[in-house]
């Protein structure tokens, strides 16, 4: 059983934000790997766990790519997709027209309209045959089902606006593995989208892989990857065997760069037919450090052709201009024009959007990631764009996604969480150390949010309350402090509306998300919203966002890329000493934290 998920429209090895190609991703890589391993056994079957239709790569195009996705998947020969948060990002009708009349499979339990009846096919039984002697073969039928919880969507309007809504996703399995069984299905596989947690004991996963019901299990959403050792420790878990409560699982990463194989060995069964009686988990990666990559599937090739030629065409074109220079060189020390223009962007959309009425005197805050800031993407990896034109490839160099703005009514205290969640980037630093790196490299850039709108002073001697993957550590008191708004304390219980993206509300980086059901979702996307604030000269002012809390006699190394000379802050270049440039590529600086 071969399984992807979070494709997001990668079809290709190409990053189109950065105009190069990216071999650490793209369904045609994965297609290579996908048809190396159905050779190596007797039957398969090549499943999708959801959030393959839409993505970032072929936003422009006017059906996101769609019609491309599914043709590659559909050559490719998938058996069955589950349906993910994402693939309601241009609504529901958009949706069911985009898979209804084509041959792609999807499989859904969750999704029940006004009438309380599943929209979807609950499941579907796919029939292998499979060796049971030298000379003999018989018919497994294995049935597969999906699930999305709801607390995956987020505030999102897209189903109620269809008179939709998600089933609770125990109930729905439940139901799911009944009807398949009835069916003849001697086999139940679950497609659930949704990762494991560390955060609160057991979790959804956990709970459904104890159901009884299913006999593997595949997971996603979170782009993490299963089996790992970052696992360890979870309640049922066994993260080198790849079982979840004794069920083979699997979770395999995202933008196909992992292909996840559960290998099960079957015994005859006087009631079922076949039961598990063995299985293997594992996880092939795409770009494999010590190995030849897969060759390009010439099916998704062929299939995303047009679309390809298109998008190359579409992000050449100039959009609007910048009378500044935008770079992220020094997003984690505060200085990020790049970075601070997208969440100025955002909080002004935002504003906009929601009723002044409603509104009233609530500050909006911006909250924006500097997704090319270095990381394990390397040193070459930053904004840079002079004052000028700016094309659209540019511009999803400052934030590649097209995901939809939204206005999320919160407190003072989850402004403070979600800051806290950022602030995890950083290293702890006592007092008195000398080179200690700052940013821990596993944090990804893409969940460094930074504000517009707020001032805060950040103490990074206090330990990080979250991991680099969003796991509360259940540290205090937290390293963010000083919290002010326009010269103003921001209290715990102050009402305010954080200005963030679809992305965000939907779980991605594990932010904190306010509950409500006040969420104000945009019809902007963040691209629009940075092109309609360049176009109207709203520039947010200069300087830092945050400052450092005075850690006396104590330096710290931090790493940029090697252009950021050319661009270093006026009023740090006596806190930084540049060190020169080291085997990793990266210009190492010396970070005078001494004073701020």
């Amino acid at each position: 059983m071969l399984a992807t998920t979070d494709i997001h429209a990668e079809l290709r090895d190409f990053d189109y934000a950065r105009n190069r190609a990216d071999p650490n991703k793209g369904l045609s890589r994965a297609g290579g790997l996908i048809a190396g391993l159905r050779r190596s056994a007797p039957a398969s079957l090549l499943l999708d766990n959801g959030d393959f239709l839409f993505g970032r790569p072929f936003s422009e195009l006017p059906d996101r790519g769609a019609a491309a996705v599914i043709e590659s998947m559909i050559r490719l020969g998938y058996d069955a997709v589950n349906l993910g948060n994402h693939e309601l990002d241009l609504g529901f009708d958009t949706l069911v027209g985009a898979v209804n009349g084509t041959e792609l499979s999807v499989v859904s339990a969750s999704f029940l309209g006004p009438d309380g009846a599943p929209v979807f096919p609950v499941g579907r039984i796919v029939e292998r045959a499979i060796p049971v002697a030298s000379d003999r073969r018989a018919v497994v039928r294995i049935g597969i089902t999906g699930v999305l919880p709801p607390r995956c969507l987020g505030p999102s309007t897209a189903l109620g606006a269809a008179n939709i809504r998600l089933a609770d996703p125990e109930e729905a399995l439940l139901a799911a593995a009944a009807h398949l069984r009835e069916q003849g299905a001697q086999i139940v596989v679950l497609l659930c989208h949704e990762g494991l947690s560390t955060e609160d004991g057991e979790d959804l996963p956990q709970r459904l892989a104890k159901s009884g019901e299913i006999d593997a299990l595949v997971l996603g959403h979170t782009h993490e990857t299963f089996p790992g050792p970052a696992w360890t420790g979870l309640p049922g878990v066994d993260p080198e065997a790849g079982t979840v409560h004794g069920i083979p699982a699997v979770m395999p990463g995202s933008w196909a760069n992992q292909v996840g194989r559960i290998d099960l060995g079957l015994a005859s069964d006087p009631v079922l037919g076949f039961r598990v009686v063995a299985h293997d988990v594992g996880l092939h990666a795409v770009n494999p450090p010590n190995a030849d990559r897969p060759p390009n599937a010439p099916a998704v090739l062929t299939a995303s052709q047009g679309a390809h030629a298109a998008m190359l065409r579409t992000y050449q074109e100039p959009v609007v201009n910048t009378d500044r220079s935008l770079f992220t060189f020094f997003a984690q020390l505060g200085y990020c024009p790049s970075t601070r223009m997208c969440a100025a962007a955002i909080a002004r959309a935002v504003a906009q959007a929601v009723p002044d009425k409603t509104r009233g005197s609530l500050p909006i805050v911006g909250l924006a990631a500097p997704f090319m800031c270095g990381g394990y993407r390397g040193p070459g990896d930053y904004v840079e764009i002079r004052p000028g034109p700016i094309s659209r490839g540019e511009l999803r160099r400052m934030s590649p996604h097209s995901d939809l703005v939204i206005g999320i009514p919160g407190t003072g205290r989850d402004l403070r969480f979600w800051l806290e969640r950022s602030m995890s980037a950083f290293h702890q630093i006592l007092p008195g150390e000398h080179a200690v790196e700052l940013i821990d490299a596993g944090f990804p850039p893409s969940d460094f949010d930074v504000p517009f709108g707020v001032q805060f002073t950040l103490d990074i001697s206090s330990p990080a309350m979250c991991t680099s993957r969003g796991m509360a550590t259940g540290e205090a008191p937290g390293r963010v402090q000083d919290l002010h708004i326009d010269g103003q304390p921001v209290t715990d219980d102050m009402p305010l509306i954080i200005a963030t993206t679809t992305h965000r509300s939907g779980g991605g980086g594990r932010f904190p998300i306010p509950q409500t059901d006040a969420a104000v979702v945009t019809d902007v996307s963040i691209a629009d919203a940075l092109v309609d604030a360049l176009a109207a000269g709203v520039y947010p002012a200069t300087g830092r966002m945050f400052n450092f809390a005075p850690l006396p006699h104590t330096r710290a190394v931090f790493s940029t890329g090697p252009r950021a000379m050319a661009y270093i802050p006026d009023d740090a270049r006596t806190r930084l000493k540049p060190l020169g440039v080291g085997r990793d590529g990266f210009l190492k600086m010396l970070l005078n934290l001494s004073a701020g």
